[in-house]
């Protein structure tokens, strides 16, 4: 492949390359041995006639198409590592020239922007450091009791605050049911604030096999606006109460739900744990505020397809952490009363963010010379396989390696501004505080832009010259005019 042009245009390259004529004919060979069993040829059995009697016959071009085919994706890939361009999006292909000089190729393709960030080395950041507490300690135990807690069927009481109610129900809105509010044996716990205001409170008391009439009203905030403020009765049957026995919080249950002898341990290993959390946590913030720094300072003109290309791939995370949770997008609104429209726009706003902050440590890395060695692909497959319990072999089938080493490279270049900065540590609740400052700092400056925006909108619709409509009767003169 010879590489003859490479012309770029802001984020879009243009790159006209070939081969000769040798290897091009390798190509038509290939695309005549694929083809010659289709075409018929009088004289020859099927499969049986020369390639130049086809091609005499149907014309010269007759096996073009497959050949060029075959050999365009492996040219364009030499193509672009020649060039040395990121692509970010499928390239538009041309033919420029083929036939007895060999093929020409033309292709254009949208590619990563080129990008300036601000200063990074010395910057001041704060850790938190976080403590664990016995009575932090004390919740987690009473945590894990529940979700080893049993739940058993009662059939001589009411129902109570805590238990799980097994229900049918039908909701409907002006005497007419509505779409997504019924269901047959549905598991609702009661207090878990789960369903609409009220209808958990309204259960209360009722047994087994009564039906009857819970009238609730819809937030006016609510996430589905046809339904907001408005009154409903939903008919609700009981088919089961259960109550929750949580287990005594022994030694005896630190054998059952743990490999330890003594619940000391249980909650010995429990600390551990959570300090090792809020370790990550901490750490986490602090690349935080470097990548909020390095977004926050990066200049470069992001193709729309980049950003198009991130939202779709934390949609695709977004619909995988539902279904591991059993449930659909429509059921976490309907559950949390998220607006999802609002939702689409979190993912948006996420997808800018992980475009940018990955192209700002991209930069940092190729400033620093960062680069990821063999043995450090290694390690990190290896610290991968074991965090997802795998064999580091099924990691590499299944992992792009260019994937991971790049995501290891901007992971030492998160490290490397680590190195660089000057850090304090102070304590979770003066970092949080901290934050919560900042936040609202920072939403009373939106609101005030926004205020204002919306009052230089409103003094600019007032300057408008008001336009005065005639109608026919105003032009028509009265008799006294005449």
């Amino acid at each position: 492949m010879t590489l003859n042009k490479v012309e770029r245009n802001g984020n879009t390259v243009e790159m006209e390359f070939a081969i000769d004529r040798a290897e091009f004919d390798k190509a038509i060979e290939k695309s005549y041995r694929k083809n010659v069993g289709k075409i018929y040829v009088p004289g020859f059995r099927k499969g049986k006639a020369p390639r130049r009697m086809i091609e005499k016959m149907y014309g010269e071009g007759v096996f073009y198409e497959d050949a060029i085919n075959f050999v365009y994706p492996d040219m364009y890939d030499d193509a672009v590592k020649e060039a040395k361009i990121e692509p970010v999006d499928q390239p538009e292909a041309d033919i420029v020239d083929v036939g007895e000089a060999g093929l020409v190729m033309k292709a254009t393709v949208t590619v990563k922007p080129e990008v300036k960030i601000g200063d990074y080395k010395g910057l001041k950041l704060n850790r938190a450091v976080y403590t664990v507490t016995d009575e932090e300690v004390d919740e987690e135990v009473k945590k894990l009791a529940e979700q080893n807690a049993r739940l058993v069927t009662v059939e001589d009481r009411g129902i109570k605050k805590g238990d799980t109610a097994v229900i049918d129900f039908e909701g409907f809105i002006d005497g007419k049911s509505f779409a997504g509010g019924a269901a047959k044996s549905f598991s609702l716990e009661i207090g878990s604030d789960m369903f609409i205001p009220g209808f958990e409170d309204q259960m209360i008391d009722h047994k087994s096999g009564e039906e009857f009439d819970v009238p609730v009203t819809f937030p006016e905030d609510y996430h589905m606006k046809d339904f907001a403020g408005k009154e409903a009765i939903f008919k609700v049957k009981i088919n089961e109460i259960k109550e929750k026995i949580v287990p005594e919080i022994d030694d005896d249950f630190a054998q059952e739900v743990s490999e330890h002898d003594t619940i000391a341990e249980v909650r010995e290993e429990l600390k551990e744990k959570m300090l090792e959390m809020r370790v990550r946590t901490a750490n986490d913030m602090l690349e935080g505020e470097i990548i909020s720094h390095l977004v926050d300072t990066l200049e470069a003109d992001i193709p729309s397809v980049m950003i198009a290309n991130e939202v779709q791939q934390v949609q695709k995370e977004q619909e995988q952490q539902f279904m591991e949770q059993g449930m659909t997008m429509d059921q976490y609104f309907q559950m949390t009363g998220q607006d999802p429209q609002e939702f689409v726009k979190l993912m948006m706003d996420q997808a800018e963010r992980r475009v940018k902050s990955r192209l700002a440590l991209e930069k940092v890395a190729e400033i620093e010379n960062i680069e990821v060695s063999d043995a450090d692909l290694d390690m990190e497959i290896n610290r991968i396989a074991e965090r997802f319990e795998m064999d580091p072999e099924q990691i590499r089938n299944i992992v792009p390696l260019d994937t991971v080493r790049e995501d290891l490279k901007t992971h030492l270049a998160v490290e490397h501004i680590k190195g660089l900065a000057e850090i304090t540590e102070i304590s979770g609740e003066e970092y949080e505080k901290m934050k919560q400052e900042e936040f609202e700092a920072k939403q009373a400056e939106e609101a005030m832009k926004k205020a204002a925006e919306e009052l230089k909108e409103k003094e600019e619709t007032a300057k408008e010259p008001e336009i005065i409509k005639v109608t026919a009767d105003d032009e028509t003169p009265s008799e006294e005019n005449k």
